[in-house]
């Protein structure tokens, strides 16, 4: 969570890819990440002044099977303007280059992933009958046009 504040506070994303696969369930972190950044550009939320790194723990391991693991993680960043604790579902995939986050998911709270952006995707695929990924793109779209119209 780190980088994602660190985004905020820059008004830009940065780069992931060292550490996240961008798949169909990685993506929609990283458009909730830019439209943040973009709520932040156009005045709709305000940008923490100072980010640092702390700590984070697993709370939970829901499955460790190889390389595989699959849990919950308490991601704790500090934001001079606030402290972040971040609940997340992550699936890990080991290999001989190291660690690669292959799922991430906001447990339900108060942001705009689970408020806004998480639910307008499973309204267009519930409309539509459209796999997720192609949902993430519309749900992303259509939000980011709405934040540029401000």
């Amino acid at each position: 969570m780190y980088r994602f504040h660190l985004s905020l506070n820059k008004g830009k994303v940065i780069d992931f890819a060292d550490i996240i696969e961008i798949n169909e369930d990685t993506e929609l972190f990283l458009f909730d990440l830019q439209l943040e950044v973009l709520r932040i550009n156009n005045g709709v939320k305000v940008a923490p002044e100072s980010v640092y790194k702390d700590k984070g723990e697993i709370i939970k391991t829901l499955y460790n099977y190889g390389s595989v693991w699959k849990g919950i993680v308490r991601a704790h960043t500090i934001c001079i303007s606030s402290t972040s604790n971040s609940y997340l579902e992550l699936l890990l995939y080991k290999d001989k280059t190291g660690v690669k986050i292959i799922g991430i998911e906001f447990l339900p709270d108060d942001n705009y992933y689970s408020v806004v952006l998480k639910p307008q995707v499973n309204i267009i695929i519930m409309e539509e009958e459209i796999d997720k990924h192609t949902a993430n793109i519309k749900a992303f779209e259509i939000l980011k046009k709405g934040l540029e119209g401000k």
